[in-house]
């Protein structure tokens, strides 16, 4: 049983509100909004799943998605920006989610771009594309 799902607060605008513990690291933080958010978390999941599943079928997204994770755009992310990524692997960890998955709900715009580099036959950063982080 998750003690800490759902406990957040919907405000009047719509935005989730949530208290967090940050005096213990970026992992900690991320598995905090993890636990918080989990059955929020799945359900994009979910839904992504269906939506590229339906798209371009599941076995294609795993493939471009392990791509992702093992790119030199997230090798940039652990040496320039350990904190966020530290950040990823907690929500991940305290969602019960994969890093994949991870991966895939922060750049949603990246995955059908890498469908299309991926489609040419090879694999690269996205271009013109919003992400959580810009290594220059």
């Amino acid at each position: 049983m998750n003690q800490y799902a759902n406990q957040y607060t919907v405000l009047e605008n719509g935005i989730y509100y949530a208290e967090l513990d940050g005096t213990k690291g970026y992992y900690e933080i991320g598995w905090q909004n993890g636990r918080i958010f989990s059955d929020l978390i799945k359900q994009n999941v979910s839904l992504m799943r269906k939506i590229y599943g339906e798209t371009i079928g599941q076995e294609r997204l795993e493939v471009i998605l392990e791509k992702m994770l093992n790119s030199q755009y997230t090798a940039d992310l652990k040496e320039h920006m350990p904190s966020l990524y530290d950040e990823m692997r907690g929500i991940a960890d305290g969602s019960g989610i994969s890093l994949k998955e991870a991966f895939m709900l922060n750049y949603l715009e990246e995955v059908p771009n890498a469908v299309i580099v991926e489609s040419a036959g090879e694999m690269g950063p996205a271009v013109g594309k919003c992400t959580a982080a810009a290594v220059v």
